[in-house]
């Protein structure tokens, strides 16, 4: 049977992935428009670009995650731990502020460093939303796994939306640039030790 314990193992999973997915897609414009200075239309062309990438990298990576031979951790804890690793590296690089960089160097980072994101991403998130049809057959079972795991994702979007206003803005309602990058490394930091948990 499924006991609390494992439901909350559960929600720490989802709390993880929308962590990282909330701040890069809620707060990823603001600092490379505003704060880095690339330009509204490159940085829609290029956020169009990866979510194509991202359309067709997402089905290969279940692909491989179900074509996986079960081994002594399952079939899927191997890619939610091991993908965990470049999900957090990528999350934070994502955010180095360097505003004095060449534009082309910018333009390199955003979309190499959002493309590396998009599939770290996909390898962590795809296989641990699959794990629920494997933790338990029951139809209730599944039912309350589902619902522990909205409950991770609304405890990681709270503070992503509420409190990181609060860290990367000054007092004259200005983002500060500097900032994001403190910000994402120690919500990376618990994440990571989340999805570990």
């Amino acid at each position: 049977p499924v006991g609390l314990r494992d439901k909350i193992g559960y929600a720490l999973g989802d709390f993880s992935c929308t962590v990282s997915f909330s701040f890069t897609t809620s707060y990823a414009m603001l600092f490379f428009v505003t704060c880095m200075g690339i330009r509204p239309e490159h940085f829609a062309a290029i956020i169009m670009a990866v979510k194509i990438w991202d359309a067709l990298t997402t089905p290969v990576v279940g692909s491989l995650c179900d074509m996986r031979t079960p081994g002594k951790t399952g079939k899927f804890k191997p890619w939610i731990k091991w993908g965990s690793i470049p999900l957090l590296i990528s999350s934070v690089a994502m955010f180095v502020y360097v505003p004095g960089a060449p534009y082309a160097a910018k333009i390199l980072l955003l979309t190499g460093l959002y493309m590396i994101w998009s599939v770290a991403f996909a390898s962590v998130n795809v296989p641990y939303g699959s794990m629920n049809s494997l933790i338990t057959q029951d139809p209730v079972e599944r039912a309350e796994l589902s619902t522990f795991r909205s409950i991770g994702a609304m405890a990681a979007d709270a503070p992503v939306m509420v409190l990181v206003p609060l860290l990367i803005y000054d007092s004259s309602d200005n983002p500060k640039g500097a900032s994001f990058f403190t910000v994402i490394l120690v919500m990376g930091l618990i994440g990571f030790a989340a999805i570990q948990l």
